[in-house]
């Protein structure tokens, strides 16, 4: 690249080398106030948007309507010289498109092992998947031993037991109410 060149692209940046901010994409959208917006972005000199479904979206995530104003917009980038860019997910975090992948195949939905203690004749949860006596002497914890769920049955009131069990995840509000998936 010749010197010339390289100072005229220096005052006057080619779109890829041009911020582009986070577009947010919430509320009930209106293709009149997204070209006024993208208009004003190619104004302040941006070189591009990164279109970002949140919170507050009212027009149907991943609707006709929405695929039909993100065409319309990238086709508003195209006609302003930017780029016009689609950040992967509703809101955050990446993989779960929004609530859509674990509202159609629950079995995605995000597991974790959880740890409780169990006094007494506490029932053992339906979904233990290892279970340990606890020998406990003031307050120390001696000694740890797995144990055969099923030999249970027959525990004394003072034994206490560790159990690990597998749960599924909530949704959040910040997930639209939808849990996140198991990545």
């Amino acid at each position: 690249m010749n010197r010339k060149l390289l100072q005229s692209q220096f005052l006057d940046p080619p779109s890829e080398y041009r911020p582009m901010p986070f577009w947010v994409w919430n509320d009930d959208l209106r293709w009149a106030r997204l070209k006024e917006q993208l208009d004003q972005y190619k104004m302040l000199g941006f070189g591009g948007v990164f279109i970002h479904p949140r919170p507050g979206l009212i027009t149907e995530y991943l609707g006709k309507e929405w695929f039909g104003l993100w065409r319309k917009s990238l086709l508003q980038c195209k006609r302003l010289g930017m780029q016009c860019n689609i950040y992967d997910e509703n809101s955050y975090p990446s993989g779960f498109a929004g609530g859509h992948v674990p509202s159609r195949a629950p079995e995605t939905v995000c597991q974790y092992v959880a740890m409780s203690i169990l006094s007494g004749k506490q029932p053992l949860p339906p979904n233990a998947l290892a279970v340990f006596s606890i020998d406990n002497r003031n307050g120390n914890i001696v000694s740890v031993k797995k144990v055969d769920p099923l030999a249970l049955a027959r525990r004394s009131k003072s034994q206490t037991l560790l159990v690990f069990q597998l749960r599924r995840a909530a949704g959040s509000p910040w997930t639209g109410d939808f849990p996140y998936t198991d990545l």
